[in-house]
């Protein structure tokens, strides 16, 4: 039985320890040590973050991504700065920007202009020795040539014309039209020129197998009008690719046919009302092309999963295609498909879906195509330029690179040659392994440049100052009929040093110059400023 003398002695004791833990806890080591493990745990949960694919991140809402998201708002904010503190930096007059701006619209005409004059700007800038073009803008629709239009509907009417009056209709029709000058100009210059494209930024989320559904979904589409095999300059290997040899098109030519069946059927009762095909205009049949592709799309989000009713069908089909995996062989559906979804790792490419390009006639005169989407960060600022795109998962098929990429390689005649494989640190995944600028015209090639791309293969961009760092032209200049012409640039100020704080010290010089000095190998970007893109 304890005495009051022990209850005092055991209390005593026991506070003194707390007190001793108390002041352990407030001494100026252990709050260190706390501040420590703190940003320990933030500066991990950062970094674990970030190198997950950008898809598997939006699929996982922990408490991690939310960190993540705080932490990169302040790093962006901090980069904001660091560029502040350095200044601007002289920018290179090899790189320039013509735009069709208000005074060019003023003094040419309205926009959308003509083709012919787009034809004549793109005659002009490459007789003065331009070495590339990138249009930011796009010719997605065909431009209607009145004088051809009523021509021909004055020959329906008349009917049979008089044999004179007949050879000056045909004589008139005859003159080229101005998606075919533009067209001929195209092809005449495809090796030194970049046409445009951009994408909705509306894909669906997909799990990583389906990417093989996305591929023949997307060739069926548009993919084959504006990405080229044949463009050598711009490669893609994905190394963790397990069935790259599989033809899935033997699978999916009888899907997407039949989709394209009831949905054709459905569209023609339920929203055009008509008969059939025939029947429909063509803003009808471009609607009706646009709601078959969407179906086909949509189809790829349900492909291998409980609802995919096409399956059952087409399981002899399946069967053959798996018996052509040597991982697969010989095993029955019922196991093989699960192991297909499992072997499968998500792409570090984030998936886009449907893309605007130009008319069927302007793609096939064209070599190359460059998408010009702009990709904003959390605070709506643009801060990264993402160097290529994708719709599937194939070489030749999904990869599109971006406009500025595609004609800096045109202009120096490199090679991208860009790697994607297992991630060692996150075997789940896949990243960009290499991202290498190569000059194949040197025995044996060189490797010119490494391009520092995050996961997503995006590169941040060292933005040189404010606005008109670049040379600028109005593409009014190229109509005045001078061999010289103005040239906008803002001034770069040498005596402010790098790493202070000031205000922008750029202004407006211009100046004026011959044509041929000013055009002869340099690479420019054809864009209307504050303009539809169409």
């Amino acid at each position: 039985m304890s005495t009051p003398d022990s209850n005092v002695k055991s209390e005593k004791k026991k506070s003194k320890t707390i007190n001793l833990v108390i002041g352990a806890i407030q001494s100026p080591t252990a709050v260190g040590i706390c501040i420590t493990m703190v940003f320990l745990f933030i500066t991990s949960s950062f970094y674990k973050v970030r190198d997950q694919n950008e898809e598997e991140r939006f699929a996982n809402s922990s408490f991690r991504n939310r960190l993540y998201e705080a932490v990169e708002w302040f790093d962006l904010k901090s980069m904001d700065m660091r560029f502040k503190m350095r200044g601007e930096i002289p920018a290179s007059d090899k790189v320039g920007l013509l735009t069709i701006d208000d005074r060019s619209i003023e003094e040419i005409g309205r926009w959308p202009w003509s083709r012919e004059k787009i034809a004549f700007v793109i005659d002009e800038m490459m007789k003065y020795g331009v070495r590339s073009i990138g249009f930011d803008i796009v010719f997605a629709e065909k431009q209607v040539d009145q004088t051809f239009e009523t021509l021909t509907r004055l020959e329906k009417v008349a009917g049979l014309l008089p044999t004179e009056l007949q050879k000056a209709f045909d004589q008139e029709k005859s003159k080229g039209q101005p998606d075919q000058i533009l067209a001929q100009m195209l092809t005449k210059y495809k090796d030194h020129l970049v046409l445009g494209a951009f994408n909705d930024d509306s894909a669906q989320s997909l799990n990583p197998y389906q990417d093989y559904c996305r591929n023949e979904a997307f060739l069926r589409a548009n993919a084959s009008k504006f990405i080229r095999i044949d463009n050598t300059t711009f490669v893609v290997n994905d190394l963790a690719d397990p069935f790259v040899e599989l033809e899935f098109d033997k699978v999916f030519s009888i899907i997407f046919s039949f989709i394209e069946k009831i949905s054709t059927e459905t569209a023609l009762k339920e929203l055009f009302k008509k008969q059939n095909v025939a029947a429909l205009n063509e803003r009808e049949a471009n609607q009706l092309k646009f709601y078959v592709e969407q179906k086909q799309m949509e189809y790829c989000t349900n492909w291998l999963t409980k609802d995919d009713h096409y399956f059952d069908q087409l399981k002899k089909v399946y069967e053959e295609l798996f018996a052509n995996s040597k991982d697969l062989k010989g095993m029955p559906l019922d196991k093989a498909v699960p192991k297909f979804k499992k072997m499968v790792k998500p792409s570090p490419i984030v998936q886009q879906q449907r893309w605007t390009i130009n008319t069927d006639q302007m793609q096939a005169a064209a070599q190359y195509t460059g998408s010009f989407n702009a990709e904003q960060d959390s605070d709506g600022t643009i801060r990264r330029a993402s160097m290529f795109f994708r719709t599937g998962n194939r070489f030749g098929l999904s990869f599109i690179p971006s406009i500025a990429l595609q004609t800096y390689l045109i202009s120096t005649g490199y090679r991208a040659d860009i790697e994607i494989d297992v991630d060692p640190k996150h075997p789940e995944q896949k990243i960009i392994t290499q991202f290498k600028i190569v000059d194949p015209k040197v025995n044996p090639e060189k490797i010119v440049r490494n391009i520092p791309v995050d996961e997503q293969g995006r590169m941040k961009i060292n933005y040189a100052g404010g606005r008109n760092m670049y040379p600028y032209i109005p593409a009014r200049e190229l109509f005045n009929g001078k061999e010289t012409m103005t040239v906008s640039q803002a001034e770069w100020f040498p005596e402010h040093k790098v790493g202070t704080l000031r205000k922008s010290s750029q202004q407006r010089r211009i100046s004026e110059g011959p044509r041929v000095y000013l055009w002869r190998d340099s690479h420019w970007c054809l864009r209307s400023s504050g303009h539809p893109l169409r």
